[in-house]
């Protein structure tokens, strides 16, 4: 009887080999790893690429690489939110995981063989013009956080068009000088917006 023992190394390959020879004839032994890699990154959407946000209606992505690949189902205490971003209104709080990973309670579980992994979130298209965009939504994995975000994809409402300077009575001027509207919105617009556009039909002649 071999004692093995229990150390905080996770070893690059297991199980490690362990043969017993005696009089020639060899038992094929092994220790199985039981340290786990740490989270190296929690990235939304491509790896090294500027596109931590997306327009809401679509999935945000985030993929997280380990130190390593496990060598036994592995646990990483997990957490989506604590952002501006609104659960089950801005997002879906269930998401999809790849390469057999799980979620159970504040965990995810990881197989054994996997050094990378994709967490897909839905993103729910409303009708509500945010306030603040993109709206952050955090992933900590591991204690390793991925800073995604939501691009809201709505537009505020013409509030106001107004001749001449706001609130004073300088809604004409004398032909041959400008005549400039002042065109106020509801709020600011967080992607490029369309409105319709129609000029004249009054009684003066284009």
């Amino acid at each position: 009887t071999v004692a093995t023992i229990d150390d905080t190394i996770v070893d690059s390959a297991s199980p490690e080999s362990l043969p017993l020879v005696i009089g020639g004839v060899t038992g094929a032994g092994g220790i199985i790893d039981n340290d786990q890699p740490s989270i190296s990154t929690v990235e939304p959407g491509a790896p090294g690429v500027g596109d931590n946000n997306v327009v809401e209606g679509n999935s945000l992505s985030y993929t997280v690489t380990l130190t390593g690949s496990t060598t036994i189902a592995s646990t990483y205490a997990y957490s989506l939110g604590g952002g501006t971003a609104t659960a089950t209104s801005d997002y879906n709080t269930t998401p999809t995981f790849s390469n057999g990973v799980s979620l159970v309670g504040s965990n995810l579980i990881v197989p054994a063989g996997v050094s990378s992994f994709t967490v897909t979130v839905a993103t729910i298209d409303d009708t509500i013009v945010d306030s603040a965009s993109p709206e952050s939504l955090p992933l900590v994995i591991g204690g390793v956080t991925g800073a995604g975000g939501i691009i809201d994809n709505d537009q505020p409402s013409i509030s106001t068009v107004e001749p001449g300077a706001p609130g004073v009575g300088d809604n004409n001027v004398v032909e041959g000088n400008s005549l400039s509207y002042t065109v106020t919105l509801t709020g600011s617009t967080t992607i490029a917006s369309t409105y319709a556009y129609s000029l004249g039909g009054g009684s003066a002649t284009a």
